[in-house]
């Protein structure tokens, strides 16, 4: 080739990507994160079809489902009410002022780190004290994407689903959040509870695509008993596949059923069933150890369980187990003392309650790992990893087939930090 066939190989015209078939356009573009395809929209009027198109968000859906995101949440300081001037005057002390300088040079970090910072606000009043929590949404590799503060009164937590929303439980005050847009709702008020502490569930049914949150909440007025009602909201988000009714509810709906027992931990949703750990004296914890929700039947039962008793005490301890979907099924976790092992029960048949323990991990291998001090907390799977989060400044990969960890480092995840997967999405309210 001459130099001159090297020119026109190379010149604008032959490398523009507006001259490129439709087809290819779409498979590039759905490569990109939400963030920069909402700026990529304003390119033009083109691009805007082609990204607006439920074809192209389900593309982009099903390439986000294999690079998880994580989302953490920090708690800076305690905030005093008469302090709240002090709050929007000195930025400095509470790290406004460093966010905002790279805000404003958001192009430069885009171009030179491929990271995309972002600030907002969103103020919940109903509370007298104040705490500011910082949200920040990184990949795993650990570039962050954004960064959102908010002073937040009251007790305040976050209830993953899994996929793309999260919402967030602010006294039975529901905000459900997507991540990637930085947009905010919130939900009809919720019925209130005479107890603090009842648990609060948020998940995703992909075959109506809707989103379905599970709320407890304590009717008795006797400080020794409890009568748990429990209520759902449904949330729907794009449009169903052909054939699939949905629910279409903007208000709770009232499950008959009262909840039997005390649960405790985050709830999975999987199959149009939540499941919870019990964690009720009345119930003994050897012979009932899930509950869960029938989302069609509204019927609350005990689910069998596997055999999960600790190797040293014979007995099980809440820390020591937790619920997680991984590959769409329910998985149950537990961590011994003896041999230090993370054992991960997969419930293959839903019918029968058939469960198959998959994997058994050495927790040796895990850097700094201590039985006494470490929590370990499985978060999901991706690309043949298993996700854990052992409490370290980073998160922890194992590799199921060379049965193997690594450690993504300089995440500078804390020992208070709550964490969650999500799936960058464009799905809205």
């Amino acid at each position: 080739m001459d130099h001159g066939e090297v020119s026109k190989a190379l010149s604008p015209k032959s490398t523009n990507i507006n001259f490129l078939p439709q087809e290819l356009k779409c498979n590039i573009l759905s490569r990109l994160s939400v963030k920069l395809l909402c700026i990529c929209r304003l390119v033009s009027k083109e691009w805007l079809g082609i990204i607006s198109a439920p074809y192209f968000q389900a593309l982009h859906l099903d390439r986000s489902k294999e690079n998880h995101m994580l989302l953490l949440l920090d708690q800076f300081v305690d905030i005093d009410a008469d302090e709240d001037d002090e709050l929007e005057s000195d930025e400095d002390e509470y790290g406004y002022q460093e966010n905002e300088d790279l805000l404003n040079n958001e192009e430069d970090y885009i171009e030179e780190m491929g990271q995309i910072y972002y600030q907002a606000g969103y103020n919940v009043n109903r509370y007298p004290r104040k705490q500011l929590f910082r949200i920040t949404a990184m990949d795993l590799r650990g570039m962050t994407q954004y960064v959102f503060r908010m002073p937040v009164k009251g007790n305040f937590e976050m209830l993953p689903s899994n996929h793309g929303l999260v919402c967030f439980n602010n006294n039975d005050d529901f905000y459900i959040y997507n991540p990637s847009t930085q947009e905010f709702t919130t939900t009809p008020v919720a019925s209130p509870s005479t107890c603090e502490g009842m648990n609060s569930s948020f998940g995703y049914l992909p075959s109506t695509r809707e989103y379905k949150l599970a709320h407890m909440y304590d009717q008795s007025l006797s400080v020794f008993s409890y009568n748990i009602g429990c209520e759902i909201y449904t949330l729907s988000v794009g449009t169903p596949s052909p054939g699939v009714v949905t629910s279409q509810q903007n208000c709770w709906k009232q499950v008959k059923q009262t909840c039997p027992y005390l649960v405790e931990g985050r709830g999975v949703l999987v199959n149009d069933t939540f499941y919870w750990l019990i964690w009720d004296e009345r119930a003994n914890r050897v012979n009932k150890l899930i509950l869960s929700l029938d989302l069609e039947r509204e019927k609350f039962e005990v689910v069998r369980h596997p055999p999960v008793i600790s190797y040293e005490t014979g007995i099980i301890q809440v820390h020591d187990i937790h619920l997680v979907e991984l590959r769409g099924y329910l998985c149950l976790a537990g961590t011994y003392a003896s041999p230090q092992v993370l054992d991960i029960w997969v419930l293959e048949d839903y019918r029968d309650i058939v469960w198959v323990k998959k994997y058994s991990i050495v927790l040796s291998m895990l850097d700094g790992f201590s039985i006494q001090l470490s929590e370990i907390t499985v978060l999901g799977y991706q690309n043949g990893e298993i996700i854990v989060d052992s409490g370290e400044e980073g998160l922890d990969f194992y590799n199921v087939e060379t049965k193997t960890f690594r450690r993504q480092n300089k995440m500078n995840l804390k020992d208070d930090t709550k964490l969650c997967l999500y799936t960058d999405c464009f799905d809205s309210f």
